[in-house]
């Protein structure tokens, strides 16, 4: 959503009789724990410019109604937060892995997590496999491309259809024939669907694929 700074009458340093305020707008009915977080990273942010901290933040929410918080009751869980954060950013964040998401898209790092998923031949380029199914293979090993596709059919992991399983293991070996040997690869299933082979990153759509001209989508 979008973030505005609403004048008032304020003096500050930087800007003399005036300064700003934080109001940032969401879709939500109720203010969140996690809005708040980020109203005071904008207000902290803000006050550094000004030589000035905000006394209130602002949220409008999506049923047209407006909250305000006092910057200053929410500082200390906010510094709490803060110093937790970077106390793991000290550490390089270690044990922690980045998981494909929604928002990826919106992420500056997303380049980043693309390049690591590739390095690792991370399961997310597997088409169609959800986070639930990597999970689930990944309690038995299977954390690779290259590790799926080799799988055999005896592996399929409790409280994963044998067909789910089969399809995966159908479009895993699918993508590594392809990387190795740069040929495309149309797999039929016994239902008649097609297994599609591509060297897709963590972006990759059915649609984006079946708009490329290389592709013959008809079943032989």
């Amino acid at each position: 959503m979008r973030l505005f700074l609403e004048r008032v009458p304020l003096p500050c340093s930087a800007l003399g009789d005036y300064s700003y305020e934080v109001l940032d707008t969401k879709l939500a009915r109720h203010a969140k724990p996690q809005h708040i977080v980020q109203l005071c990273v904008y207000s902290d942010l803000l006050g550094r410019l000004h030589g000035r901290r905000p006394e209130w933040m602002h949220v409008l929410l999506g049923s047209g109604e407006r909250e305000s918080f006092r910057v200053d009751e929410f500082l200390p869980l906010y510094r709490r937060l803060r110093r937790r954060y970077d106390a793991r950013l000290a550490e390089g964040f270690a044990g922690t892995y980045s998981e494909p998401v929604e928002r990826c898209g919106l992420c500056r790092w997303s380049g980043h997590c693309a390049e690591r998923w590739e390095e690792d031949d991370h399961l997310s380029l597997v088409y169609r496999l959800d986070r639930g199914q990597r999970v689930t293979l990944g309690e038995l090993g299977i954390t690779a491309v290259a590790r799926l596709a080799s799988a055999a059919a005896d592996e399929c992991p409790e409280g994963l259809a044998p067909e789910t399983f089969e399809r995966l293991r159908q479009q895993a070996r699918a993508q590594v024939r392809e990387r190795s040997t740069g040929e495309r690869v149309c797999e039929p299933l016994p239902a008649g669907r097609m297994i599609a082979g591509s060297s897709i990153t963590a972006a990759f759509t059915a649609a984006q694929y079946l708009r490329s001209p290389e592709i013959n989508t008809k079943s032989p």
